[in-house]
């Protein structure tokens, strides 16, 4: 899934808090990607399919913990 920032309703330290908590509906802050290019940037593979997502959905961030 795909945040959009202008759609994130969060500030820094409440993006922190799991989403469980917040009681927030991911289908009102997110959509989903299906990536149709494939990347090689990161050696860990999973890195890779992360930023193809963020890439085909035009994300405004990545978030990380």
């Amino acid at each position: 899934m795909i945040f959009k920032i202008s759609f994130f309703p969060l500030n820094s330290a409440e993006i922190e808090r799991p989403l469980a908590v917040l009681d927030l509906h991911l289908s009102d802050i997110a959509f989903m990607v299906k990536p149709i290019r494939r990347i090689k940037i990161f050696k860990d593979e999973p890195h890779n399919r992360i930023l193809e997502c963020a890439l085909a959905g035009k994300a405004d961030a990545i978030f990380k913990r």
